[in-house]
């Protein structure tokens, strides 16, 4: 391996030459560097045996790695670090005969460039070049004819596809710039295939969009420019007398690649699907029986269905002894979550107040940190006795990993020194999203790559999405005071019952 100028140079791989990909700061000197590298012999050939050669230089308007900050609003699950580029042969077919990943997380990597070598053959058409972008910690380990390869989700990937015209002699340089509004758009490898340009052209030819670049031009990146990444505060107060806090709208992922074909009572949290959250605003704490009967006593909807009291046997069998539900003019569980609570039930509640249910891309935007992506509403830590009210005795006969009994009063778990500062509190001191109560929301139980999950607009990004159906049957997050520590996991999803371990929450709008 040669060293010119300070850069190191690669050689031949393959059927086409990539040299080296860089920071581009003016493409004279990348095309000076460029030019020198490209040559079967070495670096160091002399300029008649170099050969001719496209130089491709790539940018980006997402956020990269490195812009994320502790405490900054940009959303982490928007960043990239990766490009994957793969040659591809123009005949219909999306198989790479060659391909190189490259790790890009900071802003001082961008633009990056790299060379493909001109050949005989590639003079009788374009060459064709696919460029993912994505965040290496969403990828897989795969393999390409031998080679070990990192796959990329297609559901959180910009994938271009680039077709140019090789030069017969000397150097061309062009560049494409890749959009972070085309995140999850898919290329299409049709008669003639498609690929997304921008927001506005998402299914456009290859061609499209790729521009000559002078040796002589300045080349300023566009790396995090997107809009969309950075977070959106509530413009709008929260309804009076509830306690609620703004949740700032931004982009979240939903879902977790290692939580399917779990046992039947979850559903799957994949395909992972991006969306995109207007601010709202939470209620602090899961709906207490003290505030659910201040309502019900003042006058409720006559359709309105009581709550399953504790003890009565007719309504949940011999589960009915952990129900919170006391009755009208029963003080002594105020502190307590309301559970036992039917769906039709809940909605109203919420109505009343002046909101609604969170939908699910509400709810997890919130529980794992706008954006940051965290595993619980208090980060990556493992979950335990102090963090949340998990693994309590309940009505089954199965092992419990804490003390205590029954149900604890809403936000028993807050942050504290205790618990060595953490506890179940959100970033935004939202509380008892990992234990205490399952929650309900709007959405149906049906999996991410159902039909209601999908964009209709052709893009990727869902904005404020619901997934509801005519079936009252609905989803529920979170984890239960008598379940296992692992259902502390935010990303988990699982069927809505009116029974002991569920309650709800609500939400109210945080922007006109």
């Amino acid at each position: 391996m040669a060293r010119q100028n300070g850069f190191f140079c690669r050689g031949e791989f393959g059927t086409s030459l990539f040299v080296r990909w860089g920071r581009v700061a003016r493409a004279s000197m990348w095309a000076g560097l460029l030019v020198g590298c490209v040559s079967v012999v070495s670096c160091d050939a002399p300029v008649a045996d170099r050969r001719a050669q496209l130089v491709v230089i790539i940018d980006t308007d997402a956020i990269v790695q490195g812009l994320v900050l502790d405490g900054t609003v940009v959303s982490r699950d928007a960043a990239i670090d990766s490009i994957r580029v793969d040659a591809i042969p123009t005949d219909g077919s999306n198989t790479a005969y060659d391909l190189r990943t490259f790790i890009a997380p900071s802003a001082a990597d961008w633009p990056l460039s790299f060379g493909v070598a001109s050949t005989e053959a590639s003079f009788d058409g374009p060459v064709r070049l696919r460029v993912r972008a994505f965040a290496g910690r969403f990828a897989r380990s795969g393999e390409l004819a031998g080679e070990a390869t990192l796959d990329p989700p297609p559901t959180l990937t910009i994938d271009r596809l680039i077709d140019v015209e090789p030069p017969r002699d000397g150097v061309h340089l062009v560049k494409v710039v890749l959009r972070a509004d085309c995140l999850g758009v898919p290329t299409y490898f049709t008669d003639p295939p498609t690929t997304c340009i921008d927001a506005e052209t998402l299914r456009g030819a290859p061609s499209l969009g790729v521009a000559e670049a002078e040796p002589d031009d300045t080349l300023e990146s566009e790396v995090g420019s997107w809009p969309r990444a950075v977070e959106t505060p509530c413009s709008l107060a929260a309804p009076a007398g509830v306690d609620a806090v703004c949740i700032a709208g931004g982009f979240s992922v939903l879902g977790h690649p290692d939580m399917v074909g779990l046992d039947e009572g979850f559903l799957s949290a994949a395909p992972m699907r991006p969306v995109y959250l207007s601010p709202f605003h939470l209620d602090r704490t899961e709906v207490s029986v003290g505030a659910f009967r201040a309502w019900y006593e003042a006058g409720a909807p006559q359709e309105v269905i009581e709550p399953c009291r504790r003890g009565d046997s007719s309504c949940l069998d011999s589960f009915s002894e952990f129900c919170s539900w006391l009755g009208v003019g029963d003080v002594t569980n105020d502190a307590l979550p309301l559970n036992c609570v039917s769906f039709p039930t809940a909605l109203a509640f919420c109505q009343a107040q002046g909101g609604t249910l969170p939908t699910e891309a509400r709810w997890e935007h919130a529980a794992r940190g706008r954006g940051r992506g965290s595993l619980h509403p208090w980060g990556d830590e493992d979950p335990s006795c102090c963090l949340a009210s998990v693994s309590r005795e309940g009505p089954e006969e199965v092992g419990t990993l804490c003390t205590g009994q029954g149900i604890e009063p809403v936000g028993s778990h807050p942050a504290s020194d205790a618990c060595g500062g953490l506890g179940d509190e959100s970033i935004d001191g939202v509380l008892d999203l990992a234990g205490s109560l399952v929650e309900a929301v709007l959405d149906a139980p049906l999996p991410y790559d159902a039909e209601c999950w999908l964009p209709t607009d052709g893009g990727g990004i869902l904005t404020d999405p619901v997934c509801v159906q005519d079936s009252l049957d609905r989803t529920a997050r979170g984890g239960y005071w008598n379940g296992g520590t692992f259902g502390t996991a935010s990303p988990l999803r699982g069927p809505f019952g009116n029974g002991p371990s569920a309650g709800f929450r609500c939400a109210y709008e945080g922007s006109p």
